[in-house]
């Protein structure tokens, strides 16, 4: 560090606070421990350290840290009931340490450079911890302070601690009580923080947990070893060997890229065929034009479950699922039942990745057995190593657990189908005993009309861990959803339990994690009934619906791992275009 100029020379447009870097660690806490009286402990939870500057020197130390858990004059001024500050209180962020160096005592020094601290704290804090900051505190002992520097910078006295301090679970009474002293740094903080439910106002400052995608994005290759035209080489064909006219790799690539183009019938993918270039023909192979009941027969014939696991193989060629977070979802087509007799369709279970929405894995149920045997036959057909499985309530299983937690974590929701475990889950969430070791978590959003609010109430630690297998945590989720004048339109409280330790998995994840699951309704389901008008289609015969299901899931996921967004406008382009498919493959055609 450089020496810091005459104080004749000084100017405080010079002084600068920023972040300290990893590398000014040590420096930075040995600094603290020899200056301040209070010496350094390692700070828990969230915490963001600064150091003030004058020409490269470093002349203050600053630290902010959660906020204290326990008092109560600071609770009494904002207006907080014991459970709106548990959702609010990560809103607060304490003072933990200021520290001028011992060498620089200049006048207003300390209040100038409080006062830029604060001008950029809460875009430090949300870049690191996805949510802002609204107030500051600190605790100042006045045997030792005058706490002029903090009232210079606005800081409002509200009261004064009770002389204890926490010491891991347990609070020791030290007798040496601290004044209170509190900033709003939003208008309209304390009326935010004291609301149970956060205003309007605030919701695009709280659109918070963004993720960093869970798949690396990659383009499909066309030709070479892993390509889809050697993939398609490998498909059974399920067609009589004799007059055989045109070869599978053609009928099945034509069957697969007119659905990119938003074919859905047979007829549709003709003329899509017929369209195609001669050049594009022949890059699928495609050296003949074939006719409607061609393409039927051969989609018809085709070995429905052992393409899903070969094309299953190709996928996780290219990725690994290890970290993924994985749902397992079972879906009816309903417009594939062959008689009035039978009044429900084939039924599907698949496996999607959350964040891309691709389909990894999928399995045709029998009409003799359910989802709940066969998610295990479905999971056994990839590695799953390494990964988290979310479902539905319905395979809330001790078995299915069971199976899971030899490879991978489960979050699993909790409805009526178990009720024993139901109400152990409710009566834990509720039981005062445990309320000291529960976390919260939020997320609003406002879209469509309406503003969605969602909070997590999670349990570390889970008293049915020895009746059901691996489980960890126990968690709540309550959805309210309002009008954009603040009335509420619905709400809804989902239980859940997962196998996932605090430790790999806090509130936020959590809560991320399960709304991961609600929305492969819009990610998938959405997509095939909408715009591949699944649900109206009048294929029903053989495996025809099944085989169509196959193509559509094919073409979501060579869209979605090509960073597609718009699946739909996707296939509105790729319709006018047909070179616009091919550019979606690694080897693209110019």
């Amino acid at each position: 560090m450089s020496e810091l100029p005459l104080k004749g020379n000084f100017s405080f447009s010079k002084v600068q606070v920023r972040l300290i870097q990893s590398n000014e660690q040590k420096l930075w806490q040995s600094l603290m421990k020899k200056h301040h009286y209070l010496g350094f402990s390692n700070l828990m939870g969230e915490r963001l350290q600064y150091v003030a500057t004058v020409d490269g020197t470093w002349v203050a130390l600053l630290a902010w840290a959660s906020a204290a858990l326990k008092i109560r004059d600071r609770d009494m001024w904002i207006g907080w009931d014991q459970q709106t500050k548990m959702k609010r209180l990560k809103f607060v962020v304490n003072n933990w340490r200021f520290l001028i160096l011992p060498e620089f005592h200049i006048p207003n020094l300390a209040s100038k450079i409080l006062a830029i601290n604060l001008k950029r704290l809460n875009q430090d804090w949300f870049e690191k911890y996805y949510h802002p900051v609204l107030m500051v505190e600190t605790f100042v002992d006045s045997s030792r302070f005058k706490a002029t520097s903090y009232k210079a910078s606005g800081w409002l006295e509200v009261g004064e601690t009770s002389g204890y301090r926490r010491h891991y679970e347990k609070y020791i009474y030290h007798g040496q009580k601290k004044r209170i002293l509190l900033k709003p740094l939003v208008t309209g903080a304390k009326q935010i923080l004291q609301s149970p439910m956060i205003h309007p106002i605030f919701i695009n400052n709280t659109n918070q947990f963004k993720r960093s995608p869970l798949m690396n994005n990659f383009a499909l290759p066309l030709e070479g070893p892993d390509g889809l035209l050697n993939l398609v080489r490998s498909l059974p064909d399920g067609r009589s060997v004799h007059g055989l006219r045109h070869r599978k790799e053609g009928l099945m690539m034509v069957s697969i890229l007119a659905t990119l183009a938003g074919a859905i019938t047979y007829k549709g993918i003709l003329k899509w065929a017929q369209a195609l270039s001669e050049e594009y023909r022949e890059k699928i192979l495609l050296w003949k034009m074939p006719s409607v009941s061609t393409v039927r027969r051969f989609l018809l014939k085709l070995d429905t479950d052992k393409i899903d696991q070969i094309i299953t193989e190709w996928l996780l060629r290219h990725d690994s699922l290890k970290g993924k977070i994985i749902a397992v979802d079972g879906k009816v087509v309903r417009g594939s039942y062959k008689d009035s007799k039978k009044k429900k369709g084939i039924q599907l279970l698949s496996a999607v990745i959350h964040q891309e929405g691709t389909v990894i894995a999928q399995k045709q149920i029998d009409s003799k057995t359910n989802e709940i045997p066969e998610l295990r036959n479905l999971l056994n057909d990839i590695n799953i190593e390494g990964s988290v499985i979310t479902a539905d309530a319905l395979h809330t299983q001790t078995k299915t657990a069971g199976f899971i937690i030899k490879k991978a974590d489960y979050i699993f929701t909790v409805k009526e189908n178990q009720k024993s475990l139901l109400e152990d889950i409710k009566n834990a969430l509720e039981n005062p005993y445990f309320t000291p070791y529960h976390q919260h978590a939020e997320t609003i959003e406002k879209g469509h009309g309406r503003i969605d609010m969602r909070n997590i109430t999670v349990l570390r630690g889970c008293p049915m861990k020895n009746t059901f297998p691996g489980s960890s945590q126990i968690f709540k989720v309550e959805r309210i959803r309002q009008n954009l004048a603040g009335d509420t339109i619905s709400k809804e409280t989902a239980y859940c339990i997962t196998s996932l330790g605090h430790e790999m998995a806090d509130p936020e994840r959590l809560l991320d994690m399960i709304r991961g699951h609600w929305t492969i309704e819009n990610k998938l389901h959405h997509v095939r009934d909408v715009t591949f008008k699944e649900d109206s289609s009048r294929i029903r015969t053989g495996n025809g619906a099944h085989a169509m299901a196959i193509l559509k899931n094919i073409s979501i996921n060579i869209l979605r791992t090509a960073g597609v967004k718009n699946i739909r406008s996707a296939i509105c382009d790729c319709a006018w275009d047909s070179k616009k498919i091919f550019q979606l493959f690694c080897d693209r055609v110019r």
